[in-house]
């Protein structure tokens, strides 16, 4: 399973999320997690909106808001992923959505997303986190970059500066793969 994470530079850009769409030809389910979005209203109608234009193009999913069916729970400082019920709908999706709000005995919350990337990746088989950046015409994604560790982002912070906070997330989660849309599936010899 790929995990993808869109950030809100890439919510608010349609170009991006038209050519993500698109690019969306995956050969194993993917599971995307967006971060939040305004208020907690706003967040869950983006998850829904994402699942419609995905839907459009005949993209099977299931949308889900974090907090929907205790998904995303915090109990005790402990961020609880329930990985079973995502199994499931791979069953008959290609593509699961998800959004950080997560439920607490206070009531729902906005996640920040890097422990929920975390958390995903520790309770599903994933085979690659996919980051995409911020700019969706940075030259950092135009081709697929594999960030293993520090070193990786140190390299690219001297290049892209202006990316400082994907960078520093990718580091938190490394091994993580940077890409654009158009390189999400990656090509193989022979491949145009």
């Amino acid at each position: 399973m790929k995990l993808l994470y869109l950030t809100r530079e890439n919510l608010r850009n349609t170009p991006f999320i038209k050519d993500l769409v698109f690019h969306h030809k995956l050969q194993e389910p993917s599971l995307l997690l967006h971060d939040h979005f305004g208020t907690m209203a706003d967040t869950r109608f983006v998850t829904k909106r994402l699942s419609a234009i995905m839907s459009e193009d005949m993209i099977t999913n299931n949308a889900f808001s974090g907090d929907q069916r205790g998904l995303l729970r915090r109990e005790a400082g402990q961020l609880h992923f329930r990985a079973e019920l995502v199994k499931k709908a791979f069953a008959t999706v290609s593509l699961f959505i998800l959004n950080p709000i997560v439920s607490t005995p206070e009531g729902p919350q906005v996640q920040a997303p890097a422990p929920v990337l975390q958390a995903i990746r520790e309770h599903l088989e994933v085979s690659e986190v996919v980051l995409f950046p911020r700019n969706s015409l940075s030259p950092l994604a135009s081709a697929r970059e594999t960030i293993r560790g520090s070193g990786d982002v140190e390299r690219l912070l001297r290049l892209y500066d202006e990316e400082t906070e994907l960078l520093e997330m990718a580091r938190k989660l490394a091994p993580v793969v940077l890409a654009a849309p158009k390189n999400l599936v990656p090509q193989t010899k022979g491949t145009p």
